[in-house]
């Protein structure tokens, strides 16, 4: 999308006399620049929002199953480590399908918008390179630019979304098996660990009932933006909570 997006413009920018091309575009006024460069932008929506479309239910669906798999291995290891005689359901409750579905529903809104967002930022710099009269020369730097920032959040945002579904079915999975509590583990990792997060290392919580983040309120470990914490399965033996 990103290449076919500077291929038309560029097509549209070098072309002689661009501005006054009214037999293509149904007169003077669809072929000014702006309006050209708008029918382009549009064009480029109607190609790309089906594409998306397509590629969300797609890798949704392949994210949601890998997690699923990677949920119930792990969720069956920290069983067997506890042991505690406890296992898996070998059933899905009906919470954890609206887990599912909630999480399928999200990260696939979240594809299916990307060339919105995209297109959208293009079209606001295009009219200003016109306005300026430099073009490409204002374009392409920017594009070049906005690719890279949208790349980088694309890859975070799949990151963080993998981590939020983890985090909610290896939840739900423990929970169906019996399990009520974990214990907050802390990465430390990242550049700008939090506080919180950090005050929590070590604590016991009840997976119905987990900590108060200060901006995202309630969250278990890895449902946060950019969480890396992790939750460690714990058995109840009487009534201690946070190692008192």
């Amino acid at each position: 999308m990103a290449r076919d997006t500077v291929a038309e413009l560029k097509a549209m920018f070098s072309a002689p006399g661009y501005a006054l091309d009214g037999d293509h575009f149904g007169g003077v006024e669809n072929g000014s620049p702006a309006a050209r460069s708008q029918i382009i932008l549009n064009k480029l929506m109607r190609k790309y929002r089906g594409k998306f479309d397509d590629l969300a239910t797609m890798a949704t669906d392949r994210m949601i199953k890998a997690t699923l798999k990677h949920v119930d291995t792990t969720a069956g290891l920290s069983l067997r480590e506890m042991g505690a005689g406890l296992e898996l359901p070998d059933f899905w409750s009906a919470r954890l399908r609206e887990i599912v579905a909630a999480s399928t529903k999200e990260a696939t809104q979240l594809i299916r918008t990307i060339p919105e967002r995209f297109l959208s930022q293009v079209q606001g710099q295009t009219m200003r390179a016109i306005t300026s009269g430099r073009g490409m020369a204002d374009l392409t730097p920017f594009l070049a630019k906005k690719y890279g920032q949208n790349l980088r959040k694309a890859k975070n945002v799949a990151l963080d979304q993998t981590r939020k579904a983890y985090s909610n079915l290896s939840a739900q999975r423990m929970q169906d098996a019996g399990v009520e509590e974990f214990e907050w583990r802390h990465s430390h990792g990242g550049h700008d660990p939090r506080k919180q997060h950090q005050g929590w290392n070590g604590k016991v919580f009840r997976y119905d009932d987990p900590p108060v983040d200060e901006t995202f309120g309630p969250v278990l470990p890895g449902q946060a933006i950019n969480c890396k914490c992790f939750a460690r399965p714990r058995l109840k033996f009487g009534d201690n909570r946070n190692g008192t």
